[in-house]
């Protein structure tokens, strides 16, 4: 295999954060946290704060890597391709903050 090059495609690399980012949100969220017996103010912080933080950073980066397969014609493949970190972003936040407004209304749920 001479003259072959491999390199590295920015997809995945951003579909490798949010497989990361989903690995370690299971991992707290069912692990970690119901194991904690400890009386750490900060540990207990991080450990509610986080489960918030990983589908944060790791939903925009699935989006990043399924919006350029999305788009078929040319002028929306314009906005997904320029601005598709602005539109994951924007479609995360969407869905996180439905998230929290919902669990108001179901049994046990905790907005934070």
């Amino acid at each position: 295999m001479t003259g072959y090059k491999w390199r590295w495609k920015s997809e995945y690399g951003w579909f490798l954060l949010f497989a990361a980012c989903t690995v370690s949100f299971s991992l707290v969220q069912d692990v970690i946290r119901p194991q904690y017996a400890g009386e750490n103010s900060t540990v207990i912080y991080f450990l509610g704060v986080l489960p918030i933080f990983y589908p944060a950073i790791g939903l925009p980066a699935f989006f990043l890597t399924l919006l350029p397969n999305f788009t078929s014609n040319k002028s929306a493949s314009v906005w997904f391709h320029g601005k598709k970190y602005i539109t994951a972003v924007m479609i995360s936040a969407s869905g996180l903050i439905a998230w929290e407004f919902q669990q108001q209304f179901t049994p046990n749920g905790v907005f934070d």
